[in-house]
């Protein structure tokens, strides 16, 4: 990444200087995939540790779902949040939390042609097996869903 920064800063020729920052970009990408095969090892071998805390995870969610709102409509897919509850308490590791929502954010978008929908849903576990019209988001058959279970 270093020398990409710095080819960065003295390159004059806007050709160039896009095919760097395209470089810069996969370089940063590369180095978030390594860092999480190696948080993965850990994770397997027992060494990973997690600062989990008391989070309204609804909250969290909803705000993190709302930050790719600019690239739903740059894709023209609708996005849509799903809760019944407005507070489901839970212990979670805040920053990993938001990783996997990236990660199946993310994928979700790539996955999804234009004028499909993802829909993001959150609710207790029992919310979900007791209510029939969340049964559909509880068994995860609904095409570009995400679901999360407390």
């Amino acid at each position: 990444l270093s020398p990409a920064e710095k080819l960065l800063k003295t390159v004059k020729d806007e050709n160039q200087k896009s095919e760097l920052i395209l470089i810069y970009r996969y370089a940063r990408r590369l180095r978030r995939l390594i860092n999480q095969l190696l948080n993965l090892s850990k994770l397997e071998a027992g060494k990973l540790k997690l600062n989990t805390k008391a989070e309204n995870i609804i909250k969290l969610a909803k705000s993190f779902t709302q930050s790719f709102e600019s690239l739903a409509k740059q894709k023209k897919i609708a996005l849509n949040f799903i809760s019944e509850e407005e507070n489901i308490e839970a212990f979670i590791d805040r920053k990993k939390f938001e990783q996997v929502l990236n990660n199946l954010l993310s994928n979700a978008f790539k996955f999804t042609d234009e004028g499909g929908i993802i829909k993001v849903a959150v609710c207790s576990k029992q919310s979900a097996i007791g209510n029939g019209e969340n049964q559909e988001i509880a068994n995860c058959q609904l095409p570009a869903e995400i679901a999360i279970f407390a």
